[in-house]
């Protein structure tokens, strides 16, 4: 069978298969998946999560370690999108589904814009549209040492990661939790972000409606109270 990374990582995700029980017996695809991932240098990690690793060190680059994989991480998978080539992969299959989760990464939460740019500018976005599988898109991530993004730090080239993002935002209903900052940011970061009623949804405010008298609706308090799917807080 044929894979690229979004499809060998779905069918290791529907092989069941476990890093962790090497005895477990696994169906075909989820062999040719994992040996398919391997060859692009993605190891399948922590029962489930993928990650890319250092071409030079062969250590992870991103993941999850044992303080914050939680019980229900172990039956997702998390991709690192390391390329444009999957991140155009990954907006195909978003806008077939109709419907994507996005979360931005960001600086900080100054969205206030100076000489054309947000004060707080965008590092990262987060996307999701199946409910299982996870990406990570890496746009301004720098080194402690350094001023500037560059690409051996792993980003996605800006200009790029912008057109895919764009596509998933026209072709997507998109969901967020606090859409008011992750659409006010976009738009200051030259995103035209949809904001018809029936474009996007807000688990934040959907949570309120669910109960308005809940005091807190932070993402991590939420997912952990109404889906209970604890997160780590940094």
């Amino acid at each position: 069978m044929e894979f690229n990374r979004v499809s060998a990582c779905k069918a290791l995700l529907q092989s069941g298969y476990d890093p962790d029980l090497p005895g477990k017996p696994v169906p075909l695809e989820g062999r040719e998946a994992f040996e398919f991932l391997n060859s692009v240098g993605m190891k399948p990690w922590k029962r489930g999560a993928v990650i890319e690793l250092d071409p030079v060190f062969m250590t992870p680059k991103g993941g999850l370690d044992e303080r914050t994989l939680q019980p229900w991480m172990q039956e997702k998978v998390f991709v690192l999108v390391d390329s444009v080539e999957l991140l155009r992969d990954v907006a195909d299959e978003a806008v077939k589904a109709g419907a994507c989760v996005i979360d931005i990464e960001s600086q900080g939460l100054d969205t206030r814009v100076y000489n054309g740019k947000p004060v707080h500018r965008i590092v990262g976005f987060a996307l999701c549209y199946d409910g299982e599988i996870g990406y990570y898109v890496p746009v301004r991530h720098v080194w402690s040492n350094e001023d500037i993004a560059n690409p051996e730090n792993g980003n996605v080239p800006w200009d790029a990661a912008l057109e895919q993002i764009q596509r998933i935002l026209n072709g997507c209903v998109t969901i967020y939790h606090n859409a008011s900052f992750d659409q006010e940011i976009m738009w200051a970061e030259g995103l035209v972000v949809p904001e018809e009623p029936d474009k996007f949804d807000d688990t934040q405010v959907m949570a309120w409606l669910i109960d308005s008298n809940r005091k807190r609706l932070g993402l991590k308090f939420v997912s952990d109270e109404v889906l209970g799917m604890k997160m780590h807080k940094y």
